[in-house]
């Protein structure tokens, strides 16, 4: 339900709440609930600037955390299979949550100069055909 008037100044300090939560890693449903916002009345009145930037921000702090979680288990302070599977899945979310973190790796092919891929149907062409793509003089090589 977008706010009008009166109402959006009024869930203006708590919109900024919510950012500011989300900014440091909490959930948007968990800084939400705190703040007594319906997620939907949040999403249909925050701007999209501000909520990307917290976004990103809410990744980075739980990136910071997997470092503080990986501190302690070198401390000894958490059980290394604990740790094992709360990385896991803290990596998989991270992921989830921001490109910077997703370990999918992305191939882009072009032609000469930047250009298309020029594609050929080998099968329909005759051996001179294949030696020139293939920079070979024709023949029997």
């Amino acid at each position: 339900m977008a706010l009008k008037g009166n109402e959006k100044r009024d869930y203006t300090e708590k919109i900024a709440k919510i950012l500011a939560s989300v900014s440091s890693g909490e959930s948007v449903k968990r800084s939400c609930e705190n703040e007594g916002l319906a997620i939907a009345t949040f999403l249909d009145n925050v701007d999209g600037e501000s909520y990307a930037r917290a976004r990103t921000a809410q990744a980075d702090a739980q990136f910071v955390e997997m470092n503080d979680l990986e501190q302690q288990c070198l401390r000894g302070e958490i059980d290394p299979q604990a740790y094992r599977a709360a990385m896991d899945t803290r990596k998989w979310r991270l992921a989830r949550m921001h490109p910077k973190y997703n370990d999918k790796v992305q191939l882009e092919v072009s032609g000469p100069d930047k250009g298309p891929v020029q594609v050929a149907d080998l099968a329909m062409m005759d051996d001179n055909q294949l030696h020139a793509i293939l920079g070979h003089k024709g023949g029997n090589e």
